[in-house]
Parts: structure tokens; sequence; C-alpha cells
């Protein structure tokens, strides 16, 4: 079966799980609502409000318990920007642990695939709720494809891109690439900030320098398209993230056997670290679903959902990296926990608490942005509406939503990502 192939069968799939979702699922999550709320001494056969705070019209008499009424179920589509991964544990823990359904929210997740661009898959009648994906990219989207996405919740407080190449490239000189060949993650169009990057250092695609794909995913678990492109010499360098690609280099060799890198044989600039990152990963939702007070209620209970997932992850990351395996990722459950540990590293800590923006770090990628082409205009400030972060922060204000002691473990790299002997490494090795 062609790559391509595989991809349409992998979407396949999860449109078929996710019409099983919101066909088939949300008259459980209410019937388990109302049989808990009526076990908790609940009257169920009056009205009330859902999770706004509001109070229920009319008082209680002195022998009734307070009327309590089950939120209006509802179900998401959820597009992401890339293939099932590490980066969306939190909502699959919130999923598998019946946190959603807790909350009357059935969510089902499409999967970024380069058949389809997964930043215009929420604009089509009938698409997904939401879309979850890097802010630079929502912003470049909204701006050619005349969406109204509005960012409403952020999830990453740092981005994990890196610009990765065998020991001895210059990429701590962005200006010393030119005339390379440098790859790209293209699907969810991930790598404008290291493009701005080039920019900023006088090279721009096609002039200063040959961009180039095709490596974004990985569906045999024997062999890394990234690892085949920089050992046979097709890319001089290639962007990635901490999470995912640096890893894959030094768990697998080429498909002609060239073994893996070590990490003294890779040079790696960390664009956090170089101040060339922008925003990373955040929820968004169309203007347009949101005029509907009934859909504001539901997305904050989904937010809710999902922020009490991504604590889990932070808390228990062997078993998040298990959930992502068995969600549908390619790579086995070793490389998933060095995923998921990554991960936890740019979501906690989190100063504002999850959800909550830098609107510093905002500004200053829409500048870059703009400064360098890839944006005609600043974004208007409709485009970012936190309100719904606030309201599901609130509602967990027992959970630790900072995560201000959070440090990363000390995950092993494994051959293949299997998870066996162990040969531990650091993600973030810089050099050139």
């Amino acid at each position: 079966m062609s790559l391509r192939a595989r991809f349409r069968a992998a979407r396949l799939g999860a449109v078929l799980l996710l019409l099983a979702l919101v066909t088939g699922a949300c008259g459980t999550a209410r019937a388990e609502y109302i049989a808990q709320l009526a076990a908790d001494g609940g009257d169920i056969s009056g009205g009330g409000t859902g999770l706004d705070g509001g109070s229920a019209s009319g008082e209680p008499g002195a022998s009734e318990a307070p009327v309590v009424a089950a939120p209006d179920p509802a179900q998401f589509g959820v597009q992401l920007d890339t293939f099932f991964g590490a980066g969306a544990a939190g909502m699959y823990d919130a999923a598998v642990t019946g946190v959603y359904e807790g909350l009357a929210v059935e969510a089902g997740f499409l999967p970024g695939t380069p058949d389809e661009d997964p930043l215009g898959a929420p604009l089509v009648e009938d698409g997904p709720q939401l879309l979850v994906a890097s802010v630079p990219a929502v912003l470049v989207a909204r701006e050619q494809l005349g969406a109204d996405y509005v960012l409403v919740a952020m999830l990453y407080q740092r981005s994990g891109s890196v610009l990765i190449a065998p020991k001895g490239t210059p990429v701590s000189s962005l200006a010393k690439l030119e005339g390379s060949t440098i790859g790209m993650l293209g699907i969810g169009n991930r790598s404008l900030d290291l493009r701005a990057a080039l920019a900023k250092a006088g090279l721009e695609d096609g002039t200063g320098y040959n961009s180039a794909g095709e490596y974004d995913f990985i569906f045999d678990p024997a062999s890394s398209p990234l690892a085949d492109m920089l050992h046979g010499g097709m890319l001089a360098a290639a962007g990635g993230t901490t999470y995912d690609e640096y890893a894959q280099l030094l768990e697998f060799g080429s498909s002609d056997g060239a073994p893996a890198y070590a990490p003294g044989q890779l040079a790696v600039r960390n664009l956090d670290e170089t101040g060339d990152a922008m925003l990373g990963t955040g929820i968004f939702a169309r203007a347009s679903w949101l005029t509907d007070p009934k859909h504001k209620d539901a997305l904050v209970r989904f937010l809710q959902g999902t922020f009490q997932g991504y604590v889990d992850c932070r808390d228990r990351p062997a078993d998040c990296a298990q959930l992502v395996v068995d969600q549908g990722a390619p790579l086995p459950v070793g490389h998933q926990l060095w995923a998921v540990n990554e991960v936890n590293a740019l979501v906690w800590p989190a100063p504002g608490g999850i959800g909550s923006l830098d609107m510093a770090a905002y500004q200053s990628t829409v500048d870059r942005l703009v400064a360098t082409g890839l944006l005609a205009a600043a974004p208007p400030p409709e485009a970012v509406d936190l309100s719904y972060a606030d309201a599901a922060r609130k509602a967990l204000a027992e959970l630790d939503l900072t995560g201000s002691g959070f440090t990363p473990q000390a995950v092993p790299i494994t051959p293949g990502g299997l998870g066996a002997e162990p040969a531990p490494t650091d993600a973030t090795e810089d050099g050139g």
C-alpha cells in the first residue's frame, strides 16, 4: 500500500470513529450524568442552569434538594494538524478515562494528513468543530482562507521547534545554510517559525535555500523517512520537534543500513533557546459557531475536560504514552513516552494556568509573521478570546493548573522506540 493510500485509510478510520461518536454515544453521557445526579439527591424534573454558575429559577422548599440541570450533550469533531501523536495525549486521556463523558461531551479526533489541508477542514459543511494547530499556521490560514478562527486556549507555553543536522552543519548560523536543501514539516504548515528565522537571516525559499518535505509521518515502525533523508544527503538540515523527529533520528537508522545517530553526531538548533520560536499549539473554534450560547457552554466543558487530561498526563506520563499507542500512533510506547515527556515540558509550567496566553509572545509571533511577509497584516483583536479557557480553569480550581514545580523525567532513547535497552540522551543539545 502506498504512503498516501495509508494516509487515506487512516483518515477514513478516524472519520468512521468520529461518526460513531457523534451518532451513538452522546445519549450514554447524558444518561449517566442524570443517573449520578439522582444518586446525589438532585431533582432532575425541574429547570436550572449548566456550568455558568447561575441559579435555578425559584427557591427550593425546606425539604427539597437544589435543582441542577444536566448540560446539553455535545459532540465535537477535533481536527488535529498532524497524525495521532503525543501532542493530543491530554485529549485522548480525557476521552478514555471518561472525563469528557462525565461532562456530557463526546469527542472524535481527525488526523492531519497530506490528502487534505487540516487547517481548512473545519471550514467545510459538517466539518469538525475544533482545530488543534500551531498559532502561526492558523493566523496565516485565517488570512489566506478567509477563516474566522478564534484562539480559545493556548496549550503549549513553548514551541518545541528544532533544526536538526549532522554534526558540523552550521545550524548556529542560518545564513551559512545558503544554497542548502532544508526539510520542512509541511502538513499543518508547522515550519513557519523556521521559515521566518531563515528569512530574517536573508534566506528565502527557492532562492536562498530549497525546501523539501515528505517526512512528517512514519508508518513503518522499522523505518524513519527522516533518517533516510538525512543519512542519504537529500537534506542538509531538517525542521522538527523535540518530541518527535529528534527522537526518531536517535531511534532509527536508515533503511540501507546506516545506524541511528548518537546525540553527539547531531547539531541541534533549539528555536525556543535562540529566540527564533513562535507560539506553538493552541485550540481554535470558529467565531460563527460560537454565536450559539449552547456551543459556548459546551466549549467550556470540553476545555475543562481537556485541561484535566493534560494534568493527568503530566502526573502519569507512562499511562498517557500507552494511550497514544492505543489511539493508533505508529511508533511504539518507548518513543511515545519520550514524546509525552517532551510535550509535558512544552505545556508545563504554565505561569498563567493551562490554556492561558502570554500576550507579549502572541504579539511577537504576529510581528515576525508580518515582518517576514508570511502574514500580510495583523489579525483583528477578535482572533483571540480566552474567556472560555478562563471559565474552564475556574471550574477546576482544586487542580494544580500551573505546574510550577514541574520538571521533565529523564526518559531514555531506545532502539526503534521500543522501550527496551535504554541509552539515555539529551534532547536539547546545540551545536554546529
